[in-house]
């Protein structure tokens, strides 16, 4: 049998998003350390949010909660920097057993089936939320880093 991956991605497109890229090429090595810090301190925010809007039962204590964690933000050659944040996977596989769930397939139910009923707190979107409501920070949050490396 073989094992089934699941991945999802939100890609968002920025307005003003080829400028933030501009800077940060035109300052090289530094606007991409700069880039990466950003995007570090907004997913820690992220993550901060969402663990107490997780879903946990008493059968799983806690467990996809405790595996809410950013992704290590990282930056291509054409300028991009990319990050974000997860839940399940290796982290609750670790905690629960590899024959208690399929890690990735649970976590993706959990946090998409808005059907669900979740008595011991937490609910659906627990990462889209606070990704959504923390984006909007991420332009200005670029160019202020961005401006405080110029010369």
């Amino acid at each position: 049998m073989r094992e089934i991956k699941y991945k999802t991605i939100t890609s968002v497109k920025i307005d003003g998003e080829d400028a933030i890229l501009d800077h940060l090429r035109r300052l090289g090595k530094a606007g991409s350390i700069k880039g990466r810090e950003v995007i570090r301190a907004m997913t820690t925010k992220m993550v901060a949010r969402a663990k107490p809007l997780t879903p946990d039962d008493p059968e799983t204590q806690g467990a996809l909660r405790d595996s809410v964690r950013i992704i290590k933000p990282s930056g291509s050659k054409a300028g991009k920097i990319t990050g974000g944040i997860m839940a399940g996977g290796k982290a609750l596989e670790e905690r629960l057993g590899k024959e208690h769930h399929n890690m990735a397939a649970w976590a993706i139910v959990q946090h998409f089936d808005t059907t669900l009923d979740h008595p011991f707190g937490g609910g659906a979107m627990f990462l889209a939320n606070p990704f959504f409501v923390i984006l909007p920070e991420i332009p200005g949050a670029l160019l202020a880093a961005l401006d405080s490396e110029k010369p």
